[in-house]
């Protein structure tokens, strides 16, 4: 005997999430420095629960806050050396994964030039330099050098000369 069976098809949504952009460069930024803000655009579609963010290099910094329909986070770079910053950020949850490809490159900031002072402490072995200090440097270098006046020259020896008319004049 045969009985009446129903059959009712369950319609099945993968979860998925995505991000927007996938990679964000910020260029050159002076060490120390925050970089101008850039934001990701998160999207989830069929979570069951918001998504989890995170960075993989402290000189990017990232917030926002998700949930289970995406959301919107902001992030920064400030380098904290010279050279290129690389970093990822990982937005997972439900099984899903997105990623966001993070580019920067940390710069000496360009600085000032320093404005020397009148010297003090002047004697005939020494004397101290003074000058104004610049905002960023880490370190000051100053070169002294001997400077003598009206010192002849031992080895001058004119070969030739002429005397034209006019402009029409040199030595050799």
């Amino acid at each position: 005997q045969l009985f009446p069976v129903s059959i009712t098809e369950v319609a099945t949504t993968t979860p998925s999430i995505t991000a927007t952009p996938t990679s964000l460069d910020f260029g050159s930024v002076d060490i120390g420095a925050v970089s101008a803000v850039k934001t990701v655009t998160v999207t989830g579609t069929n979570l069951t629960a918001a998504p989890a963010y995170s960075v993989n290099n402290s000189e990017f910094s990232v917030t926002g806050t998700l949930t289970t329909a995406g959301g919107i986070l902001t992030v920064t770079y400030t380098p904290a050396a010279a050279g290129a910053g690389n970093g990822i950020i990982t937005i997972s949850g439900n099984g899903q994964t997105a990623t966001v490809v993070l580019t920067g490159s940390g710069v000496l900031p360009s600085l000032s030039k320093p404005v020397a002072t009148d010297a003090t402490g002047i004697s005939q072995t020494g004397f101290t330099a003074n000058w104004n200090a610049v905002s960023g440097a880490q370190s000051y270098k100053l070169d002294v050098y001997t400077k003598t006046d009206g010192g002849n020259a031992s080895d001058l020896f004119i070969s030739e000369y002429i005397e034209g008319s006019s402009y029409n004049k040199a030595i050799e």
